[in-house]
Order: C-alpha cells, then structure tokens, then sequence
C-alpha cells in the first residue's frame, strides 16, 4: 500500500504523553471510557516540582485491557530494519500504533525544530509513501498537544538521535524510554465498571495515600524516595510552592 492512517481522536486529557497518545487511540471506542472512568481518579506530584501533577499510573499502556501491547528494544529495530521509517510502515500495515521517544530537534512542527535536542514520547498512527511523509502527534504548535506530519528523512533523523539505552533507571524500565511500544486497540475487551476500585482511589485521594504502595513492586519504592505527595494533599504544596515563588522574585526585585 502507498499510505495507512489509523484513526485517532483528539485526547480527553493531553496531560502528558503517555495518557494522550494512548487516549488518542482509546476514545476511537465508547466503550473504552468505562476504564478511563475507573481509573483516572488518583494523582500526584513529585516533591522536586509540585506544579507538575501526574495521573496514577504514570504509564497505562501495559494495564490498559483494551490495547494489545509489545514492547521492542530500539536496539532490536535499529538491527533488523536498515531504515526506521520501514518499520514504522510495517507496524502500521498491520494495525499498530507506534509510541515512542524522539528527538524534536528534527520535527519541523516542535518548538524545537533546530534549536534544541530533546527527546519526547512521541506517537505515530499513520504514513504516505507518495508524500514521504509519517503522521505524529505531540505538543507541538504552542505547545498543545497537535496531530501532524514530516517527512521521511526528518522522522529518520529524530529516530537515530535519540539514544538506545536511557541511563535513569525509571524511564528505561517504566516509562519506556529505551523501547519501541506498539499497540492497537482490541474489540474483544469486556471491561467491567469496578466500583470498589473507584472507592478505594477516592479513598487514597481525600486521605492522600500513596497508592503505589498496594502494588508491592519498584514503583511503590521508587515513589517513596521521591518524596511524593497524593491526592487532595497536592493543592496545599502548589499554593505553598507558588507563595514561595513570589516571596523569592519579590525578593530579586
């Protein structure tokens, strides 16, 4: 085939990449919204920047029922395809949305075009092989989060700038940084509205309860060494966090 765009849907929530991208393909069914209703409920902040609240989980794609996911290695790509665009259009031939870092430096629609390198989740749902061209979405065009297009050779470059192996631990392992993630959506789920899950993340949220620390693994000791703050807690450190802030520029001045 010369081109393949897979459907998406303008997110419900663009705050950050990885519910966006994810939303992107979600809302293409209603009956998705029973899970996104159960489980965006919960958030928190890190302690180092309070003005910067995340969604519990940070990463769904692996928890989500209604996607198949696989995760590739970017090294494994980069071995057995010459070209990443040739990847990329084989993963779309066969219904894959691809989700991944890239370097905006190369994307002519980032406010980083050729200015600085940053590596940035990045998805991919479509290609023409006429135009040369691969079709993306990130925060873009003032930085909201925008559905686009570049060029073969642009997407190439942004793919080989940006490392193989991330050294933080985190955002190799969990959020995806050194992987190629592919996922398309499954009609076959049969997601059941869990009220009891909704309870106990209401719960965790008035009572500001880290709610990593059910699942027993990494993230729940990975989350404490952060200094985290949960649920309804996280207003009194922005208001506390902003006070500051103009106490130090009224300071300067």
């Amino acid at each position: 085939m010369n081109k393949k765009k897979l459907p998406v849907k303008y997110p419900l929530i663009t705050s950050y990449p990885e519910h966006a991208n994810l939303f992107a393909v979600l809302q293409n069914n209603e009956s998705s919204l029973t899970w996104i209703l159960n489980n965006y409920i919960q958030i928190y902040t890190e302690s180092d920047n309070p003005l910067r609240p995340f969604f519990y989980r940070h990463f769904n794609f692996d928890t989500c029922p209604y996607t198949d996911y696989k995760k590739i290695g970017r090294d494994l790509v980069s071995k057995k395809w010459s070209h990443f665009v040739e990847f990329v259009i084989d993963a779309l031939e066969m219904g894959y949305y691809i989700f991944l870092y890239l370097d905006t430096f190369f994307i002519n629609a980032s406010p980083n075009y050729n200015r600085v390198h940053f590596e940035h989740p990045t998805l991919i749902w479509g290609y023409d092989s006429i135009k040369e061209t691969v079709d993306i979405a990130d925060f873009y065009k003032n930085f909201k989060y925008t559905f686009t297009y570049d060029s073969f050779k642009n997407i190439g470059q942004a793919y080989e700038s940006t490392p193989n192996i991330w050294p933080i631990f985190w955002a190799s392992r969990y959020v995806g940084h050194d992987d190629v993630i592919l996922y398309k959506y499954r009609e076959d789920c049969d997601y059941i509205f869990n009220i009891d899950l909704v309870v106990s993340l209401l719960q965790d949220f008035i009572f500001s309860r880290n709610t990593y620390e059910k699942l027993g693994s990494y993230e729940s000791q990975y989350f404490r060494s952060r200094k985290c703050t949960f649920g309804i807690n996280i207003y009194d450190n922005i208001i506390s966090y902003l006070k500051d802030s103009k106490m130090q520029i009224k300071f300067i001045l």
